[in-house]
């Protein structure tokens, strides 16, 4: 299952999904993997996509987000600097 979530960071909204794996039981807790984008991505680019469907089968929880300007995040488009994520 998977669900969309918006974290906050300095003042901008970050787009982000969470995904608990199919065999997950109600009330029970998973580990969770976060997901990165290389720079100029985005979260549902096909590695994440690829890494998303692995961590499920594997028993993870994943989170994965789109950086500062990049995919449905907030930010100046194209200003993607390390020290600014």
């Amino acid at each position: 299952m998977e669900q969309r979530v918006t974290i906050d960071s300095g003042g901008l909204a970050l787009a982000a999904k969470f995904a608990l794996p199919p065999k997950q039981k109600n009330g029970t807790r998973a580990p969770c993997i976060v997901i990165l984008h290389g720079f100029g991505g985005h979260m549902d680019g096909p590695q994440q996509n690829w890494s998303v469907n692995a961590f499920a089968e594997w028993g993870y929880a994943t989170l994965r987000l789109d950086f500062r300007g990049c995919g449905d995040s907030e930010g100046e488009r194209g200003r993607v600097l390390p020290l600014d994520q």
